[in-house]
């Protein structure tokens, strides 16, 4: 928990228009105290100073120039927050929890109407037991595999990661722009801390650790955005949660791809989307293919079984499977800022590198059972996307 608050109380401002002699000063006393325990005395001093900042803003009704800050996103490397400005997509909006949002008709044609916060509690179901037909057993068990392959995971690996993420602030407050720079450009200091995080993340790849220890670094911040109509939940991880994960990607990417298999592209595979249009393209025109069946799953990465996904997981990719036991063993909790929390207790989180990847791994089974059940059907799959070819009695089956 104190790495999470560490830098937003240490490096706040103390006031708008402050110089950088003022803010080192600050900083050198907030050292001090936070050496002391003083912790609720730095909590009390940043809450005061976010009180006067929002004041501020409030009374400042005029409308920013969007040249200036297209401008100033560019200058900052922020290119995609730059062009979503200039896109008439981004139109809708934050939502609060309590707003109430169209959500179809009753039997006499009355609009009903949900809030925010019933419609994002519906999208992150609760936890429910795996079913015993779903979980692979030992058999199916993968080759056993040595830590030494996270030994890559170096401060050179981390300072790569850094450079390759991107976005907003977790609930930490600090974005990836800002750990960028302290991951790169501080000299010694940068490389104490990439060294320290390739550390976090090696531990994390091999040894089963305690879920309440993780849990700040495991936290996320929920956005629900207005889809004119609907609510688009967004999660956003904290940024070292993010830069661990890609590192890991980098060590064991193409375990992954591997273990996923042709018929899922999701995982990594370079080019697999495009390879898979043209595959499906041709298998229709054959002479034996009657139709085309394309499937798209509601909701799925929120309600993919993870207990039954964890332990497929770790029959199918074992290098893979400790740090999302890390990950995913309890409930992540996701924060909306002022207003609350929501509990993801099942599928995987938004804001999480790793959510693809096991996604893709936790639809092997299903994806192996079709195939065997029905080999007449031509598949592919692009996460939850899934696309067959076959006859009609066979796509029906299948």
């Amino acid at each position: 928990m104190a790495c999470s608050v560490l830098q937003p109380l240490l490096l706040q401002k103390p006031y708008k228009q402050s110089k950088a002699k003022d803010n080192s000063a600050h900083l050198l006393r907030r050292l001090e105290l936070w050496n002391q325990g003083s912790f609720d005395a730095l909590i009390k001093e940043g809450r005061c100073i976010q009180d006067h900042l929002k004041r501020g803003l409030s009374s400042r009704n005029e409308p920013k120039d969007p040249s200036r800050l297209f401008d100033h996103l560019m200058s900052e490397g922020k290119v995609s927050m730059a062009l979503r400005l200039l896109s008439e997509k981004s139109k809708g909006g934050v939502l609060s929890l309590d707003s109430s949002i169209p959500s179809g008709f009753d039997s006499s044609g009355k609009q009903r109407f949900r809030t925010v916060r019933e419609i994002l509690m519906e999208k992150h179901p609760a936890a429910i037991p795996a079913s015993p037909s779903v979980l692979l057993d030992s058999s199916s068990e993968t080759q056993h595999y040595d830590p030494i392959i996270f030994d890559c995971i170096t401060g050179d690996l981390i300072k790569k990661a850094s450079l390759n993420t991107h976005g907003a602030a977790g609930p930490s407050g600090v974005d990836a722009y800002a750990w960028r720079r302290m991951c790169t450009s501080f000299g010694e200091a940068s490389v104490g801390l990439c060294e320290s995080l390739a550390s976090v993340a090696r531990r994390l790849c091999t040894a089963h650790l305690v879920p309440s220890v993780l849990m700040p670094f495991l936290s996320c911040r929920l956005i629900p955005l207005d889809k004119c109509p609907g609510v688009r939940p967004i999660g956003i991880g904290d940024v070292p949660r993010r830069i661990v994960s890609k590192a890991v990607l980098y060590a064991i990417g193409d375990d992954i791809v591997s273990a996923a298999g042709p018929l899922q592209t999701c995982a990594g595979h370079e080019a697999g989307s495009e390879a898979a249009v043209h595959a499906m393209k041709e298998l229709f025109g054959a002479a034996t293919s009657e139709a085309a069946l394309l499937v798209d799953a509601t909701n799925a990465f929120n309600c993919v079984n993870r207990q039954a996904a964890l332990h497929n997981i770790s029959k199918i990719c074992l290098s893979f499977s400790t740090i999302l036991q890390n990950t995913y063993h309890a409930p992540v909790r996701l924060f909306v800022v002022g207003e609350g929390e929501i509990s993801s207790t099942e599928g995987t989180t938004q804001g999480d590198p790793l959510a693809m990847g096991m996604y893709a791994l936790a639809m092997v089974p299903l994806i192996r059972r079709l195939r065997t059940e029905v080999p007449d059907v031509s598949q592919v799959w692009f996460a939850d996307d899934a696309s067959a070819v076959g006859s009609l009695s066979s796509l029906l089956t299948w």
